[in-house]
């Protein structure tokens, strides 16, 4: 391949990545004067019809798309021993590289980089094509501000077919289907831009492990999102996003790109967020300049979906010892009078509640709390060039009743203080909780025992923290924390 100095009208003049059935070079094309980028098949592999066949399909899945957040292609052929394609040359770094420069991204920066991702990847939907492989060392960020998606090498058509004989993608970044070897669709690619998104908030993967069987563990049974909780400059509207590309049933996914882009719209109005390529192009050049939103956010208000991520199930395969998630609903009863519900939902957000309650019910709103999280007040956006700060915000002093103490705006405030569980709800006051669970459980709240699932009552108990723990002796125990708030 040394000897390879022009192929199509191209000349190389230098050696990207040397792959096992490819060579990527930069090259130029002199009819055009442009730098493009150059993938080469290797011959011994252009003599395999189906290699070069998969080769020549990836060229046409990229050519039809067309979308300035996909890469685009400028020309295909063959010449002699070998077969090539050429694609626009991106002058800057994969996200995989820009994460482990920065690790954590700015806010901003993160949703910036997967909105123009999941625009590029709904371009790829909208024209039937899957990625199979979206991870970020395949999303390029130029120099100029431009997200680009690219490596198209395992993307396919969506097919009928109701098997995949052939486990393929990066094990990190593969959703549970991919790993049972079920048939794909868009709610894969979408699982696998959750991880990148996730990577992109924390700077570590979502998934990690030791061994091939580590990685399948982990993406069957584990939830990562949780560790954004204990992140509390992470707004609890891009958890919630976040959660809902990560759910391991496809189902309970967003259920296309366009749902996904309009949650980070939704969420970009609320805090007028008006981040643009320029912006970006400017945090490449200066990130130590570039000021992120800071949101302390309550947690109260933001924890159903994080329960539906343990509720998720992954049938059980034979090759693998993967867990049963068990399906945890608990329902609390309290006044809209004592707390505001937060303005923020999520398009098609999953309803908390399966199963139907009772007509005389008089359900208010249901809250499910994480274990190690706390109530906290929400600190205004910091104004920055890239973000503006809300408006109609209340600016005149509010008073929340606390075990007999008042406390003041977080604006008065410079200290802010967390209330303890014993202020938040009097004792002497009820809640409901309706518990339901599959498979079967002996569930105990704090250290009582309530007994074996199905429970076919609602059951009422003092308002309060409470520990709900599930036994199954065929799976591991299995633990949450619930808030019970005072009915009317």
């Amino acid at each position: 391949m040394e000897s390879l100095k022009e192929i199509g009208g191209i000349r190389i003049f230098a050696a990207i990545h040397e792959g096992a059935t490819t060579l990527v070079f930069k090259g130029f094309q002199p009819s055009l004067e442009r730098t493009v980028l150059l993938k080469v098949l290797r011959p011994e592999f252009s003599q395999d019809p189906s290699i070069r066949q998969r080769f020549e399909e990836e060229a046409k899945l990229i050519a039809r798309i067309q979308h300035p957040n996909v890469v685009a292609i400028f020309d295909y052929g063959h010449e002699g021993p070998y077969s090539y394609f050429a694609t626009e040359y991106i002058d800057g770094l994969t996200l995989q590289k820009l994460i482990q420069q920065c690790e954590a991204l700015p806010l901003e920066i993160a949703w910036f980089i997967l909105l123009e991702t999941a625009r590029g990847l709904k371009a790829a939907h909208d024209k039937n094509i899957l990625h199979k492989d979206i991870k970020p060392s395949n999303i390029l960020i130029s120099l100029e501000g431009l997200v680009k998606i690219t490596d198209f090498g395992m993307a396919a058509l969506r097919l009928p077919s109701p098997k995949e004989q052939e486990i393929s993608g990066t094990l990190a970044y593969m959703s549970p289907e991919q790993i049972l070897g079920e048939a794909l669709d868009k709610y894969s690619d979408l699982f696998s831009l959750g991880s990148t998104f996730y990577q992109m908030l924390t700077g570590t993967p979502a998934f990690s492990g030791n061994s091939t069987n580590d990685y399948f563990q982990a993406i069957l049974n584990e939830d990562p999102v949780k560790n954004l909780y204990k992140r509390p400059q992470v707004p609890p509207e891009l958890v919630q996003i976040c959660q809902k590309m990560l759910m391991k049933e496809k189902k309970a996914r967003y259920q296309s790109c366009a749902e996904l882009i309009a949650d980070l719209e939704t969420f970009a109005k609320k805090y007028e967020i008006d981040l643009n390529q320029e912006n970006l192009k400017q945090f490449l050049q200066e990130p130590e300049k570039f000021k992120t939103l800071f949101i302390v956010s309550s947690t109260v208000q933001t924890h159903d979906l994080i329960t539906q991520s343990q509720n998720a199930k992954i049938a059980k395969k034979p090759v693998l010892t993967g867990i049963a998630l068990l399906l945890i609903i608990v329902v609390g009863f309290f006044s809209y009078s004592k707390i505001k519900k937060d303005e923020f939902s999520l398009s098609t957000e999953p309803k908390a509640v399966t199963q139907p309650l009772p007509a005389d019910s008089t359900i208010k709103k249901s809250e499910l709390i994480n274990k190690n999280s706390k109530p906290q007040n929400r600190i205004e956006p910091e104004k920055t060039p890239f973000s503006k700060a809300p408006q109609n915000r209340h600016t005149e002093e509010s008073k929340i009743k606390s075990a007999g103490r008042t406390s003041k705006t977080a604006k008065e405030e410079t200290n802010i203080t967390h209330p303890t569980k014993k202020s938040i709800f009097p004792k002497t006051q009820k809640g409901y909780l309706q518990i339901s669970c599959n498979p079967w459980a002996v569930v105990y709240l704090n250290d009582d025992s309530l007994g074996t699932t199905p429970f076919n009552q609602i059951l009422t108990v003092n308002s309060g923290w409470y520990e709900l723990t599930f036994r199954n002796p065929e799976f591991p125990e299995h633990k949450t924390t619930v808030v019970i708030k005072p009915g009317d």
